[in-house]
């Protein structure tokens, strides 16, 4: 099964990325683990920002997860806004950065490295991998229980 994404996409990250990051290019890949395929495949700037938004699997509320990359190619997980805590997500202590932002729980400057992002697509749920303005439901692209893995790759010029 061949995916298509929308062409605005391209359009969109030729806006956001201005120019390539010296001594290399990267992408942002998304990798259907499960089926060995591509989904995704799109040029980013070291500094990008992007989010998971996605339904709690337990708690049944949305969460909200953003990342960024460096130089490295490693994704960092910057900050997460959830509406509750509870079994699986995370409670802010006094020495956490948090604030409430319109009944949420908005932690910030998290900046904890992670590498890859390795995620279960839900059976139930859709779940959006999203750049600015566009919205890629993860949910259409790979069936629930489907291992997607979320990398950077950095490509020497």
């Amino acid at each position: 099964m061949k995916i298509t994404i929308p062409a605005v996409f391209g359009v969109f990250v030729g806006i956001l990325i201005t120019a390539p990051a010296s001594g290399g290019r990267y992408v942002i890949e998304v990798y259907n683990d499960s089926l060995g395929k591509m989904i995704i495949q799109r040029p980013a700037v070291p500094g990008n920002r992007f989010s998971l938004e996605y339904m709690h699997s337990i708690q049944l509320h949305p969460v909200v997860e953003n990342f960024t990359f460096d130089k490295q190619g490693d994704i960092i997980l910057t900050d997460q806004i959830i509406m509750d805590h509870g079994h699986g997500l995370p409670e802010p202590s006094p020495k956490d950065h948090w604030r409430l932002v319109d009944d949420k729980i908005h932690i910030y400057n998290i900046n904890k490295r992670i590498g890859t992002i390795v995620l279960r697509v839900s059976f139930l749920h859709d779940q959006f991998l999203v750049f600015g303005s566009f919205r890629l439901n993860l949910v259409k692209v790979a069936r629930g229980g489907q291992r997607i893995i979320i990398s950077v790759h950095r490509f020497e010029e």
